[in-house]
């Protein structure tokens, strides 16, 4: 089970201040400057960005450098939180999960992606699952939504392990695929997320969508939730 050091919180300009999350075998944290080589490594792969929305391809070196900003400020100004995936011992980036807060702050939108190296572990559900119970339990969220391209059937199987269910067909701005593409919608309200703490087996490529608008590179597990 996930747990929270604290409730997170940044508001020194330059700087943030979020305590980090931590689950079994994972730790997320703010992203910093100097991950900007990891995430353009990682989120700049075909394989993981023709599957993420509002992430172009080629990714531009300067992109990354662009996007850890934005999360930044997003995180500072409590707009967000979208935190990068390491190892919870320590070690390099796996990826990125967020939520993306309404304007209102009692809902918000899931994305995450995750490294193609990193597929198929169960690193996409896990870290999804830390960041919907601090969104609940922290954030007093009462609904997350997110989104997947109708067709990538193992980002569907992570948002269902995380309990959420299909609520209708959407489109989404994926620059990678040239424009607009079909997508499907999950949701889950408060009361019903937890099942997402059980380890997940295969299919981690999940999209994720809760990523911003400056999002850089995420990866294929996450359609529907980050960058």
């Amino acid at each position: 089970m996930p747990t929270t050091e604290a409730e997170g919180a940044a508001r020194a300009p330059g700087r943030v201040e979020f305590a980090p999350i931590r689950s079994e075998r994972l730790l997320l944290r703010p992203f910093q400057p100097g991950d900007a080589a990891d995430v353009r490594r990682l989120a700049g792969d075909w394989e993981v960005a023709r599957l993420l929305p509002n992430v172009p391809y080629p990714y531009g070196k300067d992109a990354a450098v662009d996007w850890i900003s934005h999360t930044r400020r997003g995180v500072a100004a409590g707009s967000e939180v979208t935190l990068a995936v390491t190892w919870r011992d320590g070690g390099g980036l796996i990826g990125a999960v967020g939520l993306t807060l309404s304007q209102h702050g009692r809902s918000a939108e899931l994305g995450y992606w995750i490294g193609r190296e990193y597929w198929r572990q169960g690193f996409a559900t896990e870290a999804a699952a830390a960041i919907l119970r601090y969104g609940f339990e922290a954030l007093g969220l009462t609904r997350v939504s997110a989104m997947t391209l109708d067709h990538n059937k193992a980002s569907v199987r992570v948002l269902e392990k995380l309990g959420m269910r299909y609520e209708r067909e959407g489109r989404r701005d994926y620059p990678a695929r040239g424009g607009e593409r079909p997508v499907a919608v999950y949701a889950i309200i408060q009361g019903q997320h937890g099942s997402g703490d059980r380890p997940p087996d295969a299919g981690d490529a999940a999209p994720p969508e809760p990523v911003p608008e400056p999002a850089p590179a995420p990866a294929p597990e996450a359609e529907s939730a980050v960058p």
